[in-house]
């Protein structure tokens, strides 16, 4: 199913309506139907989301001595009405006045709505994206030959930095240097595992991590990686970053890398 054409919809369905049943919604509610977990969660999500931003505008509470100061303002225009020439200098004054309180009340209700509004999107525990390998592996090809393959030596640093972005939980070949770099908007470590013992035919092996916090990856490595202008690039995600291992080799190379990697 198009993830994309889903979110729409999702997006699209209040919440206490029959919007599911509206035609137009009917990958949402073919989705629901099959029992797909995510989707139902997703929505749910979302709707909340919804109440919360609409329940944050409604619950703006109202200036103090606003109704007050609004009966009495009507109760003295009422009051002098037959007396003040609308016309006169001192009607003009004072509806000038009036205007500008009813300005400054209204401007209060507004900056209070979209403040509770700014902080809801800036603290909601928002849900990580959805991607994929193959999103994630056309980013790395776009960059690869000016960021990785020919960059000047004097752009790697010896050894690896001290952090614990680099999968220790994996026995990958220790780094012989690293870079740092941006993919996409995102920060990231090149790792050059490069030469290595386990791959005799392979030209380079690279670990990238991603600083990106994603859903729809595998959890390790995959043993069957995605095939590109000669190399294998393999794709999987941890908590909070995004890895790719990159094999400019033969899928042998790759898989040897691998498996070593889980022993």
């Amino acid at each position: 199913m198009d993830q994309s054409k889903l979110l729409e919809q999702i997006d699209a369905c209040r919440a206490g309506t029959d919007d599911k049943r509206d035609p137009g919604l009917s990958a949402l509610a073919d989705a629901l139907a099959s029992g797909d977990e995510v989707a139902a969660r997703l929505l749910a999500r979302v709707q909340t989301a919804d109440a919360a931003i609409a329940a944050a505008v409604r619950d703006v509470p109202v200036p103090e001595g606003l109704a007050e100061r609004l009966i009495e303002r009507l109760k003295a225009e009422k009051g002098s009405a037959t007396v003040v020439d609308a016309a006169s200098p001192r009607r003009r004054v004072a509806a000038s006045r009036w205007g500008r309180r009813k300005w400054l009340a209204w401007s209060g209700v507004a900056l209070t709505a979209a403040a509770a509004c700014v902080a809801f999107l800036l603290f909601y525990p928002w849900p990580p994206e959805w991607t994929s390998p193959e999103a994630i592996a056309q980013q790395i090809q776009v960059l690869y030959d000016s960021e990785i393959q020919y960059v000047e030596e004097n752009a790697w640093t010896l050894g690896a930095p001290v952090n614990d972005v680099f999968p220790t939980e994996l026995t990958l070949p220790p780094p012989t240097r690293y870079r740092e770099l941006t993919i996409g908007r995102h920060r990231a470590i090149a790792y050059d595992l490069s030469p290595a013992n386990e791959l005799p035919s392979a030209k380079r092996a690279t670990l990238l991590a991603i600083e990106r916090r994603v859903r729809g990856l595998d959890q390790a490595p995959p043993e069957n990686p995605l095939s590109t202008q000669g190399m294998y690039i393999g794709v999987w995600q941890s908590e909070t970053h995004v890895y790719a291992l990159v094999v400019e080799g033969k899928l042998e190379d790759y898989q040897r890398l691998v498996v070593t990697a889980y022993t």
